[in-house]
């Protein structure tokens, strides 16, 4: 434990950490600012609808309409009345087609996507019989809400703490070399075995699902800048080589590309919906992280051994 507090130390210590975490923080009360668009249609809804609850039925449009008389008040009336069960009577056929279209020349991508629809097809089935298409949420401006928060609040706060998390993980891989005491350090197996304190104070200090594949980059590699950049082009390679795939109609490579962590960090505003070709299963997101916390761990454990 007391090795952990030192390597917590030397970052703690690190004035370009501490520069970077408010040049963050400034740009996300700057992303905020830009949601302000949306604050007074939010509170004005919020205000309007207060206690008529979140379900659109004859009651919730009832007791919208004795509210005040304003020109907001019959907007909302209007998109209120305006509502529908778009899943009553929803083609999943079509939508199937479509993208079944694109991988067809693999049978196997074919399969897998032909099953996800499938599934998908009991979920609309199970939003249809419950009414879920009704619900009111933040009624007109919910969309843009929604975008706001997961495709660019969401994304921005992701991508800043898998950043630092990465380089604060090069950072302590990379001391003893910078410091030139790497020699003395590592002679002995006990000065090897920080290395492994060094992995856990990084992990614990930011995002684990970005740090893993860091934690091997850094193990292996005694130059930080070397590893910085293998890691960067890992993360870049991979998304290119997964547009190339869908270019040539390798469609199963494609596939299996679509579980990369950079893929999942490009459809972040679609997380927990159908996904289109970023998904060939059902909670593909969440399987990938899972799969990319496993491997990624075994890479850092077998390297720690390496380095051993």
């Amino acid at each position: 434990m007391r090795l952990l507090r030192y390597e917590w130390g030397k970052l703690a210590r690190l004035p370009a950490l501490w520069s970077a975490l408010v040049l963050c923080l400034a740009f996300n009360c700057l992303l905020i600012g830009s949601g302000d668009r949306w604050r007074w249609e939010w509170n004005e809804t919020a205000a309007m609808t207060g206690g008529l609850g979140q379900r659109v039925d004859g009651d919730f449009l009832d007791g919208l309409g004795r509210r005040p008389q304003s020109d907001y008040r019959n907007y909302l009336l209007s998109a209120a009345e305006g509502m529908t069960d778009i899943y009553a009577d929803y083609d999943l056929k079509s939508l199937s087609d479509f993208y079944n279209s694109y991988v067809k020349s693999s049978p196997t991508a074919a399969v897998l996507m032909e099953c996800k629809y499938e599934r998908l097809a009991e979920r609309i089935a199970h939003l249809s019989e419950t009414g879920a298409a009704m619900d009111w949420y933040s009624g007109p401006i919910t969309h843009y809400v929604h975008q706001f928060l997961y495709g660019t609040l969401m994304r921005a706060v992701l991508t800043e703490g898998a950043v630092l998390g990465m380089l604060s993980m090069l950072f302590l891989l990379g001391y003893e070399n910078q410091q030139r005491t790497a020699a003395g350090v590592y002679a002995s197996r006990t000065g090897r075995k920080l290395c492994r304190w060094k992995v856990l104070a990084g992990i614990t200090w930011a995002l684990a699902v970005y740090l893993l594949l860091a934690a091997i980059c850094g193990t292996l590699m005694r130059n930080v800048y070397l590893s910085a950049l293998l890691l960067a082009l890992l993360l870049c390679g991979s998304a290119a080589a997964q547009a190339l795939c869908s270019q040539a109609g390798l469609w199963m490579r494609y596939a299996l590309l679509t579980f990369q962590r950079v893929s999942i960090w490009l459809t972040i505003n679609g997380w927990f919906t159908e996904l289109g070709l970023n998904s060939f299963l059902p909670w593909q997101e969440t399987i990938s992280t899972g799969l990319g916390l496993a491997v990624c761990g075994l890479g850092t454990a077998l390297a720690l051994r390496h380095f051993g």
